[in-house]
């Protein structure tokens, strides 16, 4: 487990753009962040695609959903989780 206490600038966090962008200046923290997002990104809309196939969903209903997972991660994952349950078609395990 990493830790970058140490590291992160005293101006950083996440009420604004700025600090933000402060947080991202460490290239340590940045490289951990954007590995964080392409690895959730990459398995999550995977499992979508390879469920939505599955379970025969319309492309037009789950292509926004991976749009969502790219753009926002946990979101694209919860609106896909809800067109699951109102298609009421089941869920896919994660690692089949």
């Amino acid at each position: 487990m990493f830790s970058f206490r140490g590291e992160a600038p005293a101006e950083g966090g996440f009420d604004t753009l700025a600090e933000v962008k402060a947080l991202f200046s460490v290239d340590a923290l940045l490289l951990a962040v954007w590995i964080h997002y392409l690895a959730f990104d990459l398995f999550i809309g995977a499992w979508i695609f390879r469920d939505s196939q599955t379970h025969d969903l319309r492309h037009w209903l789950v292509i926004p959903c991976l749009f969502f997972t790219l753009m926002t991660g946990p979101f694209g994952l919860l609106t896909y989780l809800v067109l699951k349950r109102l298609s009421g078609k089941p869920l896919s395990p994660l690692i089949a």
